[in-house]
Order: structure tokens, then sequence, then C-alpha cells
């Protein structure tokens, strides 16, 4: 231990040392001032209320390549002056430069710099500053940065496989990589046909990185392959890309078996879905491959991978330190702030198990119908294990399980033993799972069809005392209630069932679903003509409302509804009269209705 505190006392005099010698050179001692303010003078100038200073101090900033001589350049280095400047530059350029021409002189001077120290810099830690700040150049300059990309990429594609050429910390040199890879994946997204060429060598750079020893440089690397995948069909490009991609699919039951960071393995398990999303049927070479995937979200979901972990915090919070480091390196970031991202980078094994099922709903789309049921029989068993461990989060089990079960082509084998998994949900304390319960107990309601007749009594009997008050779950039971009278009315006892449905129109978030809610009304009012009577006041309103709001989104059901309202008014005209003047949108729409119809 005293070994260690002279280490560290040593060190903190070497570093007052640098900061005693620093006020010896004026211009360096500016620069660092103006990097340590940089945030304030930024904030200052988008107020209007800086000109001057700000032009200096973008000025002062362009000097940050210029060579110095052998003492100025250690403390440059040492203060890390380059990497920070760049920094600063990026903040400039990201508030201000973004669709104005006044601001071009500065991107281009900035692009210039980048060229420079790309050139003849060989600090890791300043090019991948470097790599950081071009893509925030491409929304200003656009072509001229262009015709620039073969360069710049061409010193990526290096930096991403050279390790040796610099001196610096491994912790700087894989944050380089990173960098590079990040700057990939935003041209990618941002420079469109201008990085078409290099798309395919930059998924080969990424697809050989992901083997890399630093769990920060996997992750980013699986990242950045995905979106590659997602770019490719609009870049016209997705032939040229599949053999590496699937390269990358027959290794990557392997990847998941033997890697130990559970982040990288939800990279993993992303990227392969969209893969399976790309290339469907072709993204599995072979059954084999498809068994070895398969056995791996087996094990996922059981936590049987090599990735598992104790729950105990002292283990997580090393996990985040781990990653913190490479994530930013930083010494000016607040520690907070990093660990915020590494929070979001890594994650838990509960999540890695409901990150499973999202690969097994992607996995049905590169498999045939009898293959993905042979598959779903084996994973089934599975899903009442994971009802005791749901998380309070986004991964919401009821609607992973209603994903994978919509993919089934035969439900009949199924129904079951997906009912009481929904029917259990709609008793559940969150309102998500409420929500998702119901939605995917009406799925499965119409996909089954007169199979599920019998268990109307028991589904109306926990919706009759419904009191939700949450929106979304309240739409959830609604399109619920629809999907029952749609698949078979006469199974359900309309006096009592109206009201509650009633109750939970209109439709307030996903309004595709408006389709079936039209057809119930639509069938009820057709079929059994006295029930609609009774309610024929609130079928009016809710049908004017769904269509003057335009949430009826299909053709043909806009059509429907249109003569549904038509013949409402031929019948109802009184009640229809009231109705047709509630809102300004009925207004409008019903005069164009009526418009068109004349």
């Amino acid at each position: 231990m005293e070994g260690q505190g002279d280490e560290l006392e040593e060190i903190e005099r070497e570093e007052a040392a640098v900061y005693a010698e620093l006020l010896n050179f004026p211009m360096i001692r500016a620069m660092v001032d103006v990097l340590l303010h940089s945030e304030y003078i930024i904030d200052r100038v988008r107020r209007n209320q800086l000109k001057r200073p700000f032009k200096a101090m973008t000025e002062m900033l362009f000097h940050l390549v210029e060579r110095r001589n052998e003492r100025e350049e250690i403390l440059v280095r040492k203060m890390s002056v380059r990497p920070r400047g760049a920094k600063v530059l990026l903040r400039i350029v990201v508030q201000f430069a973004r669709g104005s021409q006044s601001f071009r002189p500065l991107a281009l001077r900035a692009l210039s710099y980048c060229l420079e120290a790309l050139k003849d810099n060989n600090e890791a830690a300043c090019r991948a500053s470097v790599y950081t700040l071009l893509p925030s150049l491409g929304p200003v300059l656009g072509l001229d940065l262009s015709i620039l990309m073969p360069e710049i990429i061409g010193h990526a594609f290096r930096d991403a496989f050279d390790s040796n050429s610099f001196d610096e910390p491994m912790i700087v040199i894989n944050h380089l990589k990173v960098s590079v890879l990040d700057m990939l994946k935003q041209f990618a997204q941002s420079m469109d046909r201008f990085f078409q060429p290099f798309l395919q060598k930059s998924l080969f750079v990424a697809s050989e990185l992901v083997l890399h020893p630093e769990p920060a440089v996997r992750i980013s690397a699986l990242v950045s392959m995905a979106t590659f995948m997602t770019v490719s069909p609009q870049f016209g490009c997705v032939d040229e890309i599949k053999p590496t991609c699937l390269l990358f699919v027959t290794r990557s039951a392997d990847i998941m078996r033997t890697e130990k960071e559970m982040g990288v393995v939800e990279m993993v398990v992303n990227c392969l879905c969209t893969a399976f999303q790309i290339f469907r049927r072709d993204a599995l070479a072979t059954r084999q491959v498809a068994d070895d995937i398969f056995e791996c979200i087996k094990d996922l979901i059981t936590g049987k991978m090599q990735c598992r972990t104790t729950n105990d915090e002292a283990s997580e919070d090393q996990d985040s330190e781990d990653i913190v480091e490479i994530i930013d390196w930083d010494e000016d970031e607040p520690m907070e702030g990093k660990r915020n991202v590494a929070n979001q980078t890594t994650s838990c094994i509960s999540d890695l198990r409901f990150t499973a099922i999202d690969l097994m709903f992607a996995f049905s789309v590169s498999t045939n119908a009898e293959l993905y049921a042979h598959y779903f029989e084996q994973v089934h068993p599975l899903f009442s294990q994971l009802l005791e461990t749901k998380p309070d989060s986004d991964q919401n089990i009821y609607r992973l399980i209603g994903n994978c079960m919509v993919a089934l082509v035969d439900i009949a084998p199924f129904f079951d033993i997906l009912y009481p998994i929904f029917i259990r949900g709609l008793s559940e304390s969150l309102p998500s799972h409420r929500q998702y319960a119901a939605y995917s107990l009406g799925e499965l309601i119409f996909l089954a069809g007169d199979q599920a007749v019998e268990v109307y009594p028991e589904i109306l009997r926990h919706l009759c005392n419904s009191t939700e008050e949450d929106t979304e779950a309240r739409d959830s039971i609604g399109v619920l209630l629809a999907r029952l009278i749609v698949t078979n009315y006469q199974a359900v006892p309309l006096p009592k069932v109206m009201p509650i449905l009633l109750a939970h129109l209109p439709i307030t978030h996903n309004f595709k679903d408006n389709e079936i809610v039209l057809n119930a009304l639509h069938l009820i009012f057709h079929h059994s003509p006295q029930i609609a009577d009774e309610f024929i006041e609130q079928i009016l309103k809710i049908t004017i409302h769904m269509l003057s709001m335009n949430q009826v989104r299909g053709a043909s059901s806009k059509e429907q509804g249109n003569k549904f309202v038509l013949e409402m008014r031929q019948l109802y005209p009184e009640i229809y009269e009231v109705e047709s003047q509630s809102t300004p949108e009925a207004i409008t729409y019903l005069h164009s209705l009526f418009y068109l119809s004349w």
C-alpha cells in the first residue's frame, strides 16, 4: 500500500509541475482557458450576447494544428489540448453550422484541420477526436466532404487495425477504434450514395473487430454492423454484403457461447435480428446453423450462457466501470455521465432472457412454418418461468410472447398453452403488462377463431369489472372486445358487453386497430339492430370521430366507414344532426363526405 501511495504522490507532483510550467506559455494557457470555458462561451453566442470573442475563440482553436517546439509539444500532448480543441469545434459545428452557409468557412477550416491531423499527427487521442468531429461536417460541406471521403476512410481503415504505431495506453488506442467505427456508422446513415463504395469494406472491418479483446470495441463493431445491414437495401447492395453477413450469422452462436460480457451478447442478438430481417430465408445457410442459434436462444432464456453473472451490485458496478473507461476516456466528462452511458451499453441477465425472445420472433422470418413451429414447441415451456422474473421495464413479456405467437401459421396446437399466460396478464399490477396481455389475447382469439369460443365467458368475467385508467391498456381492452365480437358475435352477450366496449373507445394510440373496431360496430349495427338502437348515439359519435380524425388507415375500411355513417344518417337523422356539429373536424369531414357522394 505504501508503494502505491508513493506512486500516486509522484504522479501528482509531475502533474503539478506540468501545470506550473504551462503558465510560462501564454498561448497554450489561453487555449486551455478557452477550452475550459467553451460551454459558457458557446451558450452566450447562442443567445447573441457575444460576437467578437466567439470569432477570436474559433481562430485560436485552429492554431491547435500548428507544430511547436519540443517543450511546448510535450505540454500540448500532456494536456490533451488537440483532442479537447476538436471536441470544442464539434460543439460549435453542431450548435451553429447545420444549415447555415455563413459557417461554411469555419467548417472548411475544420475539415482542413482534420486532414492535416490525420496526415501528420500520430497521437491516437487526437485522431480519435478527428474521427468524432468529421461526421458533423457532412450536413454543412456535403460534396466537399464526399470528395475527400476516400482519403479519410483510408486513414480510418488503417487505424482500425493498427495498434503498433501509437505509444499511448491501450485504453486510448481502443477508444480510437471505437471512434473509427462510430464515424463509419454515421457516414453510412448521413452520406447516402457517397458512402456506398465503402460499405462492403466497412462491414468487413466491423466484422473483424467483433473478435477484438476489448468489450467496448466489440459492442461498437456490432452496432456498426447492424447499421450497415440496415442501410444496404437503400444502397442497392444487399447481395454484395451478403457473404460477410452470413459468415457472421454462421459464427454468431460460437460468439455468444464464448462471450463473457453481457452487453456484447445483447449486441450480437440485435445484429442477428437485423440480419434475419434483411436476408430472411437466406440468412441461415444450413439447418445446423439454425439449430445452433436456437440452442443459444434457449440457453439465453434459462441463463446458461457463459456471460451469466451473480446479481450482487459489486459485480455489476465493476462491469460498468470497465466499459466506462473506453466509452469516454476524457477526464473532463463527469464520471456519473459516463456511468449512465455504460449502464445503457451493458445489460443485466434478466434483460438478456427477454432479448432472447425478441430473437426468437426475428428467427421466424428466416425459417419455414414447420421448422418454426418445431422450435416454438420446445421454447414455450420456458415462458412460464419468465413470468416469475418479468422486469419493470420496456422488456414486456406479454408483448414478446405475443410477437412470437403471431409468427405461427397454425395456432391451434398452442392455444391451450398460450391462453392461460395472457389471461393471467389481465390481472397484472403494471398497466404496460395489462396492455400487452389484453392485446395479445385479442390476437390469439382472432387467430384461433371458433376454437376460442369456449373461453369467452372467462375473458368477459375478467373484463366486466374493468376500471382501467391507463389509456394504452384501456385501448387494448377495447380492441380485445372488438376481436371477440368480430370472431363470433353470437357467443358474446352484447347487452352486457356493449357498455364495456364503448367505455373503452375511441382508441387513442394504435390506430391501425380501428379497422377491427369499425368492423365490430358495423357487425352489431346489421346483425343486432335492437342492441345498436340502444347505443346508436355512442356508435355514431365514435365512428365519426375515427373517420374525421383520419384514424382509419386502409382505403377499403375508410370506404366502409363512410357508407356506415350514411346509413346511420338515413335511419337516425336527429341523432346524426347533433353529432355532425360536435367538433370542427366532424363538420369538415361530413361536408367533404356529402360533397363526394353528391
